[in-house]
């Protein structure tokens, strides 16, 4: 085990670093349930909050500025989603279920007209909480992908 601020071996029991005094590397806390009430809903609550954090303490300010440009690009914002699932009421339903990755659902919106109009209604409400969600696992998935590239540079597992 070697010290994520100097690089310097570590003793598998310590938890401090005898070089720099910085804390070793706590265990990731488990990641939050799904189906929990904050999940639900998209939101990832103080436990997902918590365990992001955790993941990018590893993570150098350099790669935290890249990983927080990407995310920035890639994300979903309300009004556009929004704007998308309105635009089924003209006849085009779905196109926020495809902008979002939910190919499955876009089609069925599409070929059924919103599911005879209760399926945009459905989109609009549930809006909100369906863009919450993607941008969570959005985030967590940048944040997993970045960490596995910094491991594998460095030759941990």
């Amino acid at each position: 085990m070697f010290c994520a601020g100097c690089g310097a071996q570590l003793a598998s029991d310590s938890r401090f670093c005898p070089s720099c005094g910085r804390p070793t590397a706590v265990p990731a806390p488990a990641p939050p349930r799904y189906g929990s009430t904050f999940t639900a809903t998209g939101m990832a609550g103080i436990d997902g909050i918590a365990y992001l954090e955790e993941l990018r303490r590893e993570l150098s300010q350099t790669e935290l500025m890249q990983l927080e440009m990407v995310v920035r690009a890639e994300r979903k914002d309300y009004g556009t989603m929004m704007a998308f699932a309105c635009i089924g009421f003209v006849g085009i339903a779905g196109i926020n279920r495809f902008v979002m990755g939910e190919v499955g659902l876009g089609i069925l919106w599409l070929l059924t007209f919103g599911l005879c109009g209760i399926g945009t209604i459905i989109n609009l409400v549930t809006m909100r909480g369906n863009v919450d969600r993607f941008n969570y696992d959005l985030e967590l998935r940048l944040t997993n992908e970045f960490l596995v590239r910094k491991r594998v540079r460095e030759g941990r597992p």
